[in-house]
């Protein structure tokens, strides 16, 4: 083998390991990005950010945070109603299943329908959701 061959041999393998690195670095960062972009947080930096772009002045600024922060909120509680929605719709068709089912499979159901995340669990004693 000549030295050329070695270097291009080299070489290729460079690019193919970088072109590698870069495709998992471009996937776990849009993972990373589409699992934060959900996040009250991040909205709220996210618009704040596009808001400095104005250069406003001191006092404008907090009046146009105000407006961000309504806004979340409002994003908050229809996000909150939506998922206590779905979940209803979700339980009712649950119902609806288990109603068809005989004992046997009815037990079998309970452990296999879909559980609500404990953040969204119905409380006895306490009709309004838990934030």
């Amino acid at each position: 083998m000549t030295s050329r061959f070695k270097a291009g041999c080299l070489i290729t393998l460079a690019v193919l390991v970088a072109g590698g690195a870069g495709f998992i670095f471009g996937v776990l960062s849009h993972q990373t990005w589409k699992r934060k972009s959900g996040e009250p947080g991040f909205i709220r930096w996210a618009a704040l950010h596009q808001i400095d772009k104005l250069e406003p002045d001191t006092d404008q600024r907090q009046r146009l945070e105000a407006h961000v922060d309504r806004a979340l909120d409002d994003l908050q509680a229809l996000r909150r109603e939506a998922e206590l929605s779905t979940w209803e719709v979700i339980d009712r068709a649950a119902d609806a299943v288990a109603g068809e089912l005989t004992p046997e499979q009815a037990a079998r159901w309970q452990e296999l329908r879909p559980k609500r995340p404990k953040k969204l669990e119905k409380s006895v004693t306490d009709p309004t959701p838990q934030r």
